[in-house]
Formats: C-alpha cells, sequence, structure tokens
C-alpha cells in the first residue's frame, strides 16, 4: 500500500509541476505581451504631446510676429487666457510630484489645452506673457519627460522582478513540498487569469489601457513576491 501511495503522490507532484510550468509559460506569454501593449501607448501619448508642443510653439510663433506688426482684435481675451496658461504650467511644475501616470496625463492635457486656446486667439497680448509662455513650455517638455521616466521606470521594475521568479522555478519549484507546490499553482493561475481579463491584443492606447497595463503588472508582482517568498523558505531550509 505504501509504494502504491508514493507513486500516486509522486505522479500528483509531477502534474503540479507541469501545471506550473505550463502558467508560468503562460504568464511569461502575457507579461510579453503587455510589455509591447505599453510601448504602443506609451509611444500613442508621446507623439500626441509632441504634436501639441509643436502646435503651442507654432501659435506662439504667430501671435508674437502678429503683435509685433500692430494691435489686434481681443487684446484682453488672449491676456486673460496667456496669464491663465502660465499659471497652470507653474502649478504643474511647483506641484509635490511622485512620478504618477496623473502627472503625465496633467501635462499633455495642458499641452493640449494651450495649443487650442492659442490657435483660436485671434488678437495681440504683452510680450512679457508671450516670453513667458514660451518659456514654461519648455519647463513643461522637461517636466513630462522627466514624470514619463518615473512611470516608465516604475513598470519596468515591476516586470524585470516577475521576470525574474518566473526564471528561478524551473529549478526552485521541484523542491517545494506538496503545499508549497500548490500555493505556487494559485498565485501563478490568478496572475494569469488577471492577465487573460486585460486583453492587451485589443488595448487601443487610451489612458485607461495604461492604467489597466500598469494595474496587471503591479498585482502580477505582488503575487509573484508570495511565489518567491515560498521559494526563498523552502531554499533556506534546504540550505541548514
Amino acid at each position: 500500500m505504501r509504494k502504491g501511495s508514493n507513486k500516486q503522490g509522486a505522479g500528483a507532484d509531477k502534474r503540479r509541476l507541469a501545471g506550473i510550468r505550463a502558467a508560468a509559460g503562460e504568464l511569461g506569454k502575457i507579461l510579453g505581451e503587455m510589455e509591447r501593449a505599453r510601448d504602443a501607448v506609451e509611444g500613442h501619448f508621446r507623439k500626441a504631446a509632441a504634436a501639441n508642443l509643436a502646435r503651442a510653439r507654432g501659435a506662439l510663433e504667430t501671435l508674437a510676429r502678429a503683435a509685433g506688426a500692430g494691435p489686434l482684435l481681443d487684446v484682453r481675451r488672449l491676456e486673460k487666457d496667456l496669464a491663465s496658461l502660465v499659471e497652470a504650467c507653474g502649478e504643474l511644475k511647483t506641484r509635490k510630484s511622485k512620478g504618477r501616470k496623473r502627472d503625465v496625463l496633467a501635462v499633455d492635457d495642458l499641452l493640449g489645452t494651450t495649443a487650442r486656446r492659442l490657435e483660436l486667439a485671434v488678437a495681440g497680448a504683452a510680450a512679457g506673457n508671450l516670453r513667458l509662455l514660451s518659456e514654461r513650455l519648455v519647463e513643461m517638455e522637461a517636466l513630462r519627460h522627466e514624470l514619463q521616466g518615473a512611470v516608465s521606470e516604475r513598470f519596468r521594475s515591476r516586470l524585470e522582478a516577475c521576470r525574474k521568479v518566473l526564471g528561478s522555478l524551473e529549478q526552485a519549484a521541484p523542491r517545494l513540498p506538496v503545499r508549497g507546490l500548490e500555493s505556487v499553482a494559485r498565485e501563478l493561475d490568478a496572475a494569469v487569469a488577471l492577465g487573460k481579463a486585460c486583453h492587451p491584443g485589443k488595448l487601443g492606447g487610451k489612458p485607461d489601457d495604461l492604467y489597466m497595463i500598469d494595474g496587471f503588472v503591479k498585482q502580477a508582482a505582488r503575487r509573484l513576491e508570495k511565489v518567491a517568498a515560498i521559494l526563498a523558505v523552502r531554499t533556506e531550509k534546504s540550505d541548514g
């Protein structure tokens, strides 16, 4: 009876290990799809921000030439718009930022608003505000680059942590007891299910897509942290 039980147990362990390998492979594939989808979404936002910046600078140059040539209509309206935009740039610059996605999107929104207001303006304005807004646009470009770097670095760090744990499973998983194998399988299966629910191949470049991708990788990293902890406990016991 004992030999039969041992054989059944060994067979079950092999099936669990096979399931873990399959789930790890599937999760690795999903992470790759998420990375590619995120690159596409970031590229979309980066191009839109660059286009808005170019539009704003072009409108500023036109206004500066027109203001230099003589007075235009509705001076008060443009003066008010310019002052408001300068103030908005200053608020974004001085705000205590943690490099969050909302900060990047806030800069993008401001660039779009600036471009629209300046293109629609048919008025002259004080040279001081024209100069200040031109300087603020340079600052907004640098701020966006800095914020985007922080957001991307956080994503890359989590992605790399996930891949590191997945890469360690092949050697570490066979040394786990039954309970450990079941826990690892449970965490991997849950992460795979989350990834499938996101449908990374169908993401279309909206702000929500960026939040969805980063949210998934954050949750996957947390689950794989648990897997790493399970593997670490077993390794410490075997080393002792």
